[in-house]
């Protein structure tokens, strides 16, 4: 065991109250699945000494069934290192192994000493072990007065050693024996996890947790060739689905853990992924801030049109967004126009003739005419919107995390229509639970133990059996019990005092705290406010540029110093105003730059620059803004409720006013601020209600 495995053994052992993975996970200052990858490791050491396990159960509950005390197991730990028998296929993998990661000779008696056999064992073994390596095209070499050395390829090399990544005791050698690979899978593991986490949002690919700890582990057998030296040779790149995926790896990787790397390694990367499994993968237009941004400002329009505010429906921004991101792009599809649209026609001619006269908007981005029956398709959303708008919509929306994958989840799901009318809103993966919003899901039903889940949670079997189901009924029931939808960080004590002190001298730091508790308890991970983001560092007054290009790049160095976007992101930004013209322009003199996912961004950020004299963006048009706001957007959603939660108090006059009159960036940033808490206390605010589901 290492150093924390031991004092969480001996925690747990020794302190009666500390009885749960998030109370480790605290007290370590680590993630909880270090936490539950360390018990994995306790368990297996503790399995060699016939001395009982650690179980963990429901809500990361641990339950101590360690057979041993302490002193017994101190005493123990000292001689267990690995197996006290291995099989003849274990000692050959080990070996085959430990020769092919050495740069340096290796002496039947070294090799001996490090698997803890008799040497004598080892030239039996040595036969096979020269076969294990041939069959994967790397040479074993005998000189008798040096030992054993090896002659193959970087790539094949690190292949033997993943393809032996299931066997516990293997790893565990390597972390002993090689003290770099140990150093980086203690200290890079939850960096690593959170490259990967945050790659699936934005590439749409969601990684089974055998998979995912797969890729984990392949990166950290990269970051340690490479830190022993060993880069791969000139592979061929293979024209597959995940060479830009594992380009943006790469690159994450490289600059988070401050490494060189090859081209050779993303090549080498899209293989690995190209073998993994995913509980669900989509292709994703990578124009996803641009076709927002138009679809925010088709609502606008038809919310203009109808006299109904529907700019706060967020399920019609969603369902609008999907509809757009995979017809626009094409060219006119062809919709069935069924008796469904033709009713529809018929029934809402109002909507109808709101969506037709605001279809411009749309057609102007896709730079092609809709079709009638598009036009209608388009309706069904809007009247979808006015009927939630009327009724209300208080159905339980349920998230199913399954460990086996897709096929195991349609199963689930099949059987949860059968028996009750909740609305399914997605599948995910072990390892995604944790970073559900409160606000998109009512729900959690899992086939395995969750550690501390976002949301209420209910375990089932596959077979979901009687008593699954009167579990799963018993929760809903509190669910609804508990008012679904109306979640609020704030409770009413504190509602009433913030209320009572607004105003007051000395107030503003006490009103602070409390709202930057309720952010911390609405566990927002994906989806910060709008002043979270364009804080006082990120805002700049008075800046003289001599065009959009140099506003541009103005106002994208402050991300880039910041460590938010590489310098390619900026070009992209401007290649992208070259490229589809000056629709950025979100408001009378407010533009706000972006570019495609993938291009360069590492972390959801604005900045903000107010220009002494505003710039043009495009002179035929008469399109001038005096403020440029850059945007990096990682995925789909992150970005969204700060998104539109601008575009609202950018129809505000005072803000725009206060706006220009700020003399601090401090200023400035107090002025966004206050516009963004009046516009969440009027209702009007984007509620998080993100959806990362796809609908089975």
């Amino acid at each position: 065991m290492n150093h924390r495995e031991r004092e969480i053994l001996y925690t747990i052992l020794n302190e009666s109250s500390v009885t749960r993975i998030a109370d480790l996970a605290s007290r370590f200052d680590v993630s909880a699945r270090t936490v539950r990858n360390d018990i994995n490791n306790i368990n297996y050491f503790l399995d060699e000494i016939n001395g009982g396990c650690l179980e963990i159960g429901e809500k990361g509950i641990i339950t101590n069934k360690v057979g041993k005390d302490a002193s017994y197991i101190l005493a123990q730990e000292g001689k267990v290192l690995y197996r006290t028998k291995l099989s003849k296929r274990e000692r050959v993998a080990l070996s085959a192994i430990i020769l092919a990661v050495s740069s340096k000779y290796t002496t039947i008696a070294q090799l001996a000493t490090m698997i803890r056999v008799s040497a004598a064992t080892v030239v039996k073994d040595v036969k096979d072990v020269h076969e294990e390596l041939r069959q994967r095209n790397i040479q074993l070499i005998s000189r008798p007065s040096k030992g054993l050395i090896i002659a193959g390829r970087e790539a094949d090399i690190r292949q033997l050693v993943l393809d032996e990544q299931g066997v516990a005791f293997i790893m565990r050698f390597l972390e002993d024996l090689f003290p770099t690979f140990k150093t980086i899978k203690e200290k890079q593991s939850d960096l690593i996890g959170r490259i990967i986490e945050e790659r699936e949002h934005v590439h749409g690919f969601y990684l089974t947790d055998y998979s995912y700890d797969y890729l984990i582990l392949y990166i950290q057998i990269m970051l340690w060739r490479i830190a022993e030296g060993r880069q791969l040779e000139q592979l061929r790149l293979e024209c597959n689905d995940f060479a830009k995926i594992a380009d943006d790896i790469v690159e994450c990787v490289s600059k988070h853990c401050n490494v060189t790397v090859t081209k050779n390694e993303s090549v080498f990367l899209s293989n690995v992924l190209g073998n993994l499994r995913y509980m669900k993968r989509r292709e994703r237009n990578r124009e996803i801030v641009d076709i927002q941004i138009v679809a925010l400002r088709f609502i606008e329009k038809v919310s203009q049109a109808l006299g109904k505010d529907l700019e706060g429906d967020h399920d019609l921004f969603e369902s609008l967004y999907h509809h757009l991101d995979s017809v626009l792009p094409a060219e006119t599809k062809s919709f069935p126009p069924g008796l469904t649209l033709c009713e529809i026609a018929k029934e809402y001619p109002f909507v109808v003739r709101a969506v037709s006269d605001s279809q411009y908007i749309l057609e102007a981005y896709a730079k092609r005419v809709l079709s009638p029956a598009e036009v209608v398709y388009i309706t069904m959303h809007v009247c979808a919107a006015l009927e939630r708008k009327r009724n209300g919509d208080a159905r339980i929306r349920v998230a199913l995390v399954c460990h086996g994958g897709v096929g195991s989840s349609k199963l689930l799901a099949a059987k949860l229509r059968n028996r009750f009318s909740f609305q399914i809103v997605g599948v995910l993966s072990a390892h995604e639970s944790q970073y559900i919003n409160k606000d998109s899901v009512d729900l959690i039903i899992s086939t395995i133990p969750l550690a501390n889940p976002p949301v209420a949670y209910v375990q089932t079997s596959l077979l979901l059996t009687d008593m699954d189901c009167l579990a799963i009924k018993n929760k809903i029931e509190r669910v609804q019990y508990a008012d679904v939808g109306k979640r609020t960080a704030y409770n009413n004590g504190e509602i009433d005092f913030a209320n009572k002190i607004k105003g007051d001298p000395g107030s503003e730091k006490v009103l602070r705290q409390i709202e930057n508790r309720a952010q911390s308890s609405k566990e927002l991970v994906y989806a910060p406010c709008l002043n979270q983001l364009l804080t006082e560092q990120f805002i700049r007054l008075n800046l003289s540029c001599a065009d959009w290009q140099a506003a541009v790049k103005e106002c994208g160095n402050i991300l880039l110093q910041n460590g938010y976007i590489s310098s390619r992101y900026i070009d992209a930004m401007i290649n992208n105003v070259i490229a589809n013209g000056a629709y950025i322009i979100i408001s009378p003199e407010f533009a706000m730059p972006h570019a495609d996912l993938g291009a360069g961004a590492y972390r959801t950020g604005m900045s903000l620059i107010r220009l002494q004299e505003p710039v043009s963006f495009d002179a035929e048009r008469k399109a001038e803004a005096k403020f440029v706001c850059c945007l990096s957007a990682v995925d789909y959603s992150t970005h969204i409720r700060a998104l539109i939660n601008l575009v609202n108090i950018l129809a505000n006059d005072k803000f725009n006013m206060d706006l220009k009159h700020a003399e601090t960036p401090k200023d400035a940033a107090n002025v966004i601020r206050e516009a963004e808490r009046a516009l969440e206390e009027q209702g009007l605010g984007y509620q998080i209600m993100e959806s990362q589901f796809e609908h089975l």
